[in-house]
């Protein structure tokens, strides 16, 4: 970071701090979620059978090419009737399933939005005059606005993209392994450089998303103070040192966003990269099995829909990461 705009100072956190910093963010996020308690649990389900619904529509697509073309030829259309009605069934149940479990997300992330703006409003008025005078209403308004704001956007998405990010990679990484064993072991070879490359992310990761969210919180107060105060600016004339702190306050904040997106930047066409080996090694190795007779044409098919099924969803699951992070960051913020 360039020396002519300092970060201002706050000191190091040490290790037992941080931990117990996100131990008190964590208690204050399961308060906050036990009133809704019912709800979330009807959300996770609802994730639960629209993956199991999603999961089973590859293998009725493999069945159609497999089993229900031939008899269809011969004048008998029952197979691709039962195939296509199952298929439907599997649609119908996912669709009703996806709006159970809307409904609920939004109404578990609301209550928690309206539980904790109560209580941080509430808690800001009780606190002394003295902690006022040291902590700024820049800062305060910040919690009450971008820090609430990015723990419902993770409420609202974030949980139910990660159930069912993890549900429809582990069924589809035992599905290829049922269909073919030779893919699945090459599933497993591709898993290594992902499983490091994903750790480097979630390491590199960490401090960046702080950052963000520390100095969006300076950005906000500074601007929410200047104008709070804005008499007294224009008294003592002290327009020209305000935009230089503000200029300073934005780049700082430009910069760490920057960071975000180099990491980004990395990982992302790495993952793509990596991806896209193994779907075409399982082309290969299905193709060649296709031809020597040992698979058919629509297991090959499915095979192809489960690797992309286990290896997108990794980028589904960095954004979550990003989502996480700077959830705990602005819980941090407000347990603290």
């Amino acid at each position: 970071m360039p020396a002519h705009f300092p970060v201002p100072s706050e000191r190091e956190a040490s290790p037992e701090e941080r931990a117990e910093t996100k131990r008190r963010s964590l208690a204050l996020l399961s308060h906050s979620l036990r009133p809704h308690r019912v709800a979330l649990i009807v959300s996770i389900l609802s994730v639960f059978v629209v993956t199991i619904a999603s999961a089973v529509q590859p293998l009725l697509i493999a069945r159609v090419l497999d089993s229900a073309i031939a008899p269809l030829r011969q004048g008998d259309s029952g197979p691709l009737t039962v195939l296509v009605v199952l298929f439907a069934v599997t649609v119908a149940v996912g669709a009703l399933c996806s709006w159970l479990n809307v409904a609920c997300t939004v109404r578990v992330s609301l209550g928690v939005v309206v539980y904790l703006r109560k209580r941080v409003f509430r808690h800001a008025q009780s606190l002394s005059v003295s902690f006022h005078e040291r902590y700024t209403s820049g800062k305060v308004i910040s919690r009450l606005t971008s820090d609430i704001d990015t723990v419902r956007s993770f409420l609202d998405s974030g949980i139910s993209q990660l159930a069912i990010t993890l549900l429809s990679m582990m069924i589809s990484a035992v599905a290829i392994f049922l269909l073919d064993w030779r893919i699945g072991l090459l599933m497993l070879a591709m898993g290594v450089p992902i499983y490091f490359l994903t750790r480097w992310f979630q390491k590199a990761a960490v401090p960046v998303f702080r950052t963000m969210r520390t100095e969006s919180a300076h950005l906000t107060s500074r601007f929410v103070e200047t104008f709070t105060g804005i008499r007294a600016v224009k008294a003592f004339g002290a327009e020209a040192r305000m935009r230089t702190e503000y200029a300073q306050a934005a780049e700082r904040y430009r910069l760490a966003v920057m960071d975000s997106i180099k990491i980004f930047g990395v990982y992302a066409p790495t993952l793509t990269l990596l991806g896209n080996v193994f779907i075409a090694g399982a082309l290969v190795l299905g193709g060649y099995a296709v031809l020597g007779g040992t698979m058919q044409i629509g297991t090959l098919l499915a095979l192809v829909i489960y690797a992309n099924r286990v290896f997108e969803p990794v980028m589904q699951l960095s954004e979550f990461y990003n989502m996480f992070q700077s959830a705990m960051s602005a819980l941090e913020k407000l347990s603290s």
